[in-house]
């Protein structure tokens, strides 16, 4: 009898190790699969590089601070009016610079949100710091617009939704209102080619929006194809191009 319960007593010694071993592993394994998907991104392609580069040397482009790599983009003849930028998610921040040039030319002081692990909801409020930081270095600057990209749009309007008496306006870039900002304040721009985007959230009665014959849903940043977007048969540049228009005579 002896013999035989400790037996037993050795199996369920054996059996909840086991069972202790293969949780490690799987916790391991679970590990690994968030690791790899929180470091991989779509890169900035050569063009927005150069744009980072050739704004760098000259002084119209600068970091934030040292811990905070978020960028400025500087207006050469600012028209005192800003606009905060939230990225795609799993996109490089500088992959927007290309499109956030044309409205810094324009007069618009830019600020390119960097988001920790490029996943704008872990950085909904990322905004108020930098609206603190411009009373010194962007101090002309009376009226702030949020503007943001796919998931980056929906953080934007969760952040405009709990701050309506800071931001003026709200611009999304094939993304939706995700927290119910007021929708007439609300600029929506996507490209017919987008097969990301759920068309049936947009409040087409209240908010102002542009579809872009021919955009998709990545043609917003320079970053490359991405994955399950439709093919766009326009180019980045045309599609920018169009946004930004659209975005400045919003504004005005």
């Amino acid at each position: 009898m002896k013999k035989e319960k400790k037996e037993l007593t050795l199996r369920q010694e054996l059996r909840i190790r086991s069972i202790k071993i293969l949780a490690m592993l799987l916790l391991v394994i679970a590990g690994i699969k968030v690791y790899h998907y929180l470091t991989e991104y779509y890169p900035a392609d050569n063009v927005a590089k150069a744009v980072y580069e050739e704004g760098s040397a000259k002084g119209s482009i600068y970091t934030i601070g040292e811990k905070d790599k978020s960028l400025i983009l500087k207006a050469d003849e600012p028209n005192g009016t800003g606009i905060i930028f939230y990225p795609g998610g799993k996109v490089e921040y500088i992959a927007y610079l290309p499109m956030l040039e044309q409205l810094r030319e324009a007069g618009y002081d830019v600020i390119l949100t960097k988001m920790p692990f490029n996943l704008a909801f872990f950085d909904v409020d990322a905004a108020n710091k930098h609206l603190e930081n411009m009373k010194t270095d962007l101090p002309k600057v009376k009226t702030w617009y949020i503007m943001g990209h796919s998931l980056g749009g929906v953080a934007a309007s969760a952040y405009a939704a709990d701050h309506e008496d800071t931001v003026s306006g709200l611009i999304l870039l094939g993304s939706y209102d995700y927290k119910n900002y007021d929708p007439t304040n609300t600029l929506i721009i996507y490209g017919s080619n987008d097969v990301n985007l759920k068309l049936e959230k947009i409040d087409y009665d209240k908010s102002e929006v542009l579809c872009i014959d021919g955009g998709n849903h990545a043609w917003f940043g320079n970053y490359g194809v991405q994955e399950g977007d439709g093919k766009a048969t326009i180019s980045h540049e045309e599609q920018q191009t169009i946004a930004v228009k659209k975005i400045i005579d919003w504004m005005n």
